[in-house]
């Protein structure tokens, strides 16, 4: 066997035997009621390594709240990740201390579809604070009409499949240019 079936014949290997693949964003729809009976919905996404990659929630008006749209361009540095420590999991968004949402869930996000239940109750982790230096606090130190708690409310995900990554692609499509190719030249030294 010559240099260049050797490399041909490893190129094929490489495509065919390289099973990579890359997870695209899980996103989960979110909804639930707050203690003043308002409700919030909306969705989330996380890539593979637990980061918020989109986002748009939406949480309901009723005196003194104002209500609020959560959107990438009113929000900055949304959070997510294990809290305290794993199992559960949390996601924040705040818009410079005028409105901060708060959500905790039971499991962790990362593990792929399913439904996940929030952690909820008066004084619990899961809250919508406005127009509050205080609302970056977790621990209910805030004023009591700056804050309302979620009182229930789950995360529902179906969409964690795995896409081919380009490269991938590319490395089958070059096993399978290279077996052409050597089929042409078994072909040409035959005939």
């Amino acid at each position: 066997m010559n240099v260049r079936n050797s490399v041909a014949a490893a190129a094929i290997m490489l495509a065919l035997g390289i099973p990579s693949a890359a997870s695209a964003d899980v996103i989960w729809n979110v909804s639930g009621t707050m203690s003043d009976q308002t409700t919030f919905s909306g969705w989330f996404s996380l890539d593979i390594y637990g980061d918020i990659t989109g986002f748009d929630l939406t949480t309901q008006a009723q005196d003194p709240f104002t209500g609020f749209e959560y959107l990438p361009s009113d929000v900055y540095g949304p959070e997510a990740g294990p809290f305290p420590t794993p199992p559960t999991y949390w996601v924040g968004f705040t818009d410079y201390y005028h409105h901060t949402l708060r959500l905790q869930f039971a499991n962790d996000l990362n593990n792929g579809a399913g439904t996940d239940p929030l952690v909820t109750g008066l004084l619990g982790p899961s809250w919508e604070c406005q127009d509050s230096y205080q609302c970056n606090l977790t621990t209910g130190d805030a004023v009591a009409e700056d804050l309302r708690w979620v009182v229930n409310g789950q995360a529902t995900s179906g969409n964690a499949n795995n896409i081919p990554e380009p490269l991938t692609l590319s490395l089958f499509g070059a096993g399978l240019f290279a077996a052409a190719g050597l089929r042409r030249r078994k072909a040409a030294k035959a005939g």
